[in-house]
């Protein structure tokens, strides 16, 4: 199990890597750019998102 979980985060950091370099190759601004523009998002409303969610994680379960 140790020896697949090792491969499994190898593969998954090199994914992540190669992602990283197209990025870095095609000049963009930063690594969320090409996401958000490919998902008619700007990043003003991707931070109204998580402050959403990160003012309600920190609300009383009821």
């Amino acid at each position: 199990m140790q020896e697949k979980e090792e491969m499994f985060a190898q593969i998954l950091n090199n994914i992540a890597g190669f992602q990283l370099q197209v990025y870095k190759n095609r000049k963009l601004p930063h690594i969320l750019a090409e996401p958000l523009t490919e998902n008619y998002l700007k990043a003003k409303t991707l931070n109204a998102m998580w402050s959403a969610i990160n003012i309600k994680s920190h609300l009383p379960i009821i």
